[in-house]
């Protein structure tokens, strides 16, 4: 934001309870956690087909060999359900 870090993600995909489950973890610029120390949030594997793979709340979409599109459901501040949608493009050469 205004080209500076508000905050870091960071994320596994572990094997547990018989299943793939994605864990994310915050962190403020500075690297203080937002969760508790030993707390993540957790996104249990729901399903993969060859373009998509889709956790609880968060689904992964390969469009075409360079673009990523991954949706998150969550609740705004005020407890209303809303969708953000992250677009990656695959980085390439300087010219590109």
């Amino acid at each position: 934001q205004d080209a500076r870090v508000v905050f870091y993600e960071f994320l596994t995909i572990v094997e547990a309870e018989g299943t793939l489950i994605l864990r994310l973890k915050h962190f403020q610029p500075d690297l203080v956690g937002w969760e508790e120390k030993d707390r993540t949030v957790d996104f249990p594997l729901v399903g993969v087909t060859d373009e998509s793979v889709f956790f609880e709340r968060m689904t992964f979409r390969r469009e075409g060999d360079d673009h990523l599109t991954i949706s998150l459901a969550m609740k705004d501040r005020e407890g209303a359900a809303k969708e953000m949608t992250f677009a990656y493009v695959r980085g390439g050469n300087a010219d590109q």
